[in-house]
C-alpha cells in the first residue's frame, strides 16, 4: 500500500491501543509512530514495517500510556504540558488530537532537565555529547480515544546532536524515555486537575 503524505504531516499510526484498565508507558508491538517531512510512506503489513521515503528509514516507536480519562480532557492538557517542558507547540491538529513541534533546539537543558537525561547522542571524552552538542529535537503526541471513557497518549522523541564547539558531523541521537515519561505524567495529573 502506497499514501502520499503532505509535507510536515504528522503521521500517528497507532495500530492497537494499550488493554482498557491497565496504566503506565511502555512500547508495546505493533505501535508505530511516523513523525516525517517525506512525501511516500509504503506499509508492507503490520506497523512494524513501514519504510519512509526514497531513503526507506527505519520505525520510530512510540511510548504509549494508558489514561483512565477521556481523550478530550487528555489533550486539553497536551498545550500546557509541552509549555511546563519549555517545547513550543508549532504545530497541532485538533481534530485529530496531536501536536508537537518538528524541529527545535536545545543546548545542555529542555527547560530543568539535564539533556543527558533525555537523549542518548554518544560520549566524548567521557562525557556524553548530550551535555555539549547542540541538540535538534522533534517531539509529537497524539491522544486517541479508546471509547470507554479512557484514552491512549502517544508520543514520540526523535533527536540529532551537532557539535558546537569544533566542526563534525550531526550525530543522530536515542531517546531515553524520560520525556515521554514526564509528558505523560504532567498530562495526567493537569488532566485530572481539570475534572
Amino acid at each position: 500500500m502506497l499514501r502520499h503524505v503532505p509535507t510536515l504531516l504528522i503521521l500517528l499510526a497507532v495500530a492497537g491501543c494499550a488493554s482498557a484498565g491497565s496504566s503506565g508507558s511502555s512500547r508495546p508491538e505493533g505501535e508505530a509512530i511516523v513523525v516525517q517531512n517525506t512525501q511516500n510512506i509504503i506499509q508492507t503489513g503490520g506497523a512494524n514495517n513501514i519504510a519512509i521515503g526514497s531513503g526507506m528509514t527505519s520505525i520510530i516507536q512510540a511510548a504509549t500510556t494508558h489514561i483512565n480519562l477521556t481523550a478530550d480532557k487528555v489533550f486539553g492538557a497536551l498545550s500546557t504540558t509541552y509549555e511546563s517542558l519549555s517545547i513550543p507547540v508549532t504545530t497541532m491538529v485538533t481534530k485529530d488530537r496531536m501536536l508537537g513541534n518538528l524541529e527545535f533546539k536545545a543546548r545542555a537543558r529542555l527547560g530543568s532537565l539535564p539533556m543527558r537525561r533525555l537523549v542518548d547522542c554518544g560520549m566524548q571524552l567521557g562525557e556524553p555529547n548530550a551535555d555539549s552538542y547542540q541538540i535538534i529535537l522533534s517531539v509529537s503526541s497524539e491522544v486517541k480515544d479508546n471509547g470507554d471513557g479512557s484514552s491512549t497518549l502517544a508520543t514520540v522523541v526523535q533527536a540529532t546532536g551537532r557539535p558546537v564547539q569544533f566542526s563534525g558531523a550531526d550525530v543522530r541521537c536515542t531517546t531515553l524515555g524520560e520525556l515521554e515519561k514526564r509528558i505523560a505524567t504532567i498530562v495526567q495529573a493537569k488532566a485530572l486537575g481539570e475534572r
